[in-house]
């Protein structure tokens, strides 16, 4: 473990383990999502496209691991936030049930009283440094000059669909399979 992704987990079940006191249209709710609702925490190194997740059926919560270790020194607030919003997928749930999924309004409502922002957070967002890779490995139909584009290099090969479907009926045709045209693996 990094000292990023350690110092992030202390945060985590620091908040995780704190009594949430949340305004509902019933009332006031305390609310502990270690204790009392026995959600856990780990990291998930294959998370690219999203900073975070809530399993609400397994009551597990997830950091990208690639996210923390790439923002944690410099954005540690927005890393930060993200658990928040995490934990308001939790507590939002247990509150609400199915209408607390997502991010809609009473998640909004108890993501404002934990202090997160309020909004569904991507790798697109301002000053998040991405751990998801780019399309780089490029291929081409040698018919048309159709390109397709990958993170990473298929296991199989792939035929045009758009000449298959205009010159073989609709089958697959080897004639039409896409050739490597560039192949460049960076991370954002």
């Amino acid at each position: 473990m990094t000292k990023q992704q350690i110092s992030a987990k202390e945060l985590v079940m620091e908040l995780m383990s704190k009594d949430w006191t949340i305004n509902t249209h019933s009332g006031t709710k305390t609310v502990n999502i270690l204790n009392d609702l026995n959600y856990y925490f780990e990291f998930n190194g294959r998370l690219s496209s999203v900073l975070g997740r809530c399993y609400y059926t397994h009551k597990r919560i997830q950091l990208s691991t690639k996210y923390v270790n790439l923002n944690w020194d410099k954005h540690r607030d927005m890393v930060e936030d993200t658990i928040r919003h995490e934990i308001a997928h939790a507590i939002a749930y247990h509150l609400y049930g199915k209408d607390g999924i997502g991010h809609g309004y009473y998640w909004q409502n108890v993501a404002k009283q934990l202090g997160a922002t309020p909004k569904a957070r991507s790798k697109n967002s301002s000053n998040i440094v991405s751990a998801r890779k780019k399309r780089n490995i490029i291929f081409e139909c040698p018919n048309c000059d159709n390109q397709i584009s990958f993170a990473r290099m298929p296991k199989k090969s792939r035929a045009c669909g758009s000449c298959c479907n205009k010159y073989s009926n609709g089958k697959y045709d080897a004639k039409y399979e896409f050739i490597l045209k560039s192949e460049k693996d960076l991370v954002v």
